[in-house]
């Protein structure tokens, strides 16, 4: 099942501390950033996809159930293996940082 975590502290961490908690669980992670409101159909990996959100807002839905996870910076979200998952870029853009997990 996806799962969000929420960053807990109320100053948003800076990517040498996300990249540490990918490092911690053996994972290879890249950047990729969006314009405001770009917009992802839904699809899917083989794979489970290890999400943090390091600047800005994206929201993500997960297919079929239609479960909403809006992501703010420190926010991580694990989607599962084959879920289906589309996703929205809020108004100022957005920059995270992702892994696969296999």
């Amino acid at each position: 099942m996806s799962k969000l975590v929420r960053w807990p502290k109320k100053v948003a961490p800076t990517e040498a501390e996300i990249l540490a908690y990918f490092s911690a669980d053996g994972l290879s992670p890249h950047n990729w950033c969006n314009s405001p409101n770009y917009e992802y159909p839904v699809h899917r990996h083989p794979y489970t996809k290890v999400l943090y959100c390091l600047k800005g807002t994206i929201d993500f839905q997960i297919h079929p159930d239609g479960k909403i996870f809006d992501l703010n910076p420190g926010d991580k979200l694990v989607v599962d293996a084959k879920a289906g998952h589309s996703a929205v870029v809020g108004p100022f853009g957005v920059t995270c940082i992702e892994a696969p997990k296999y």
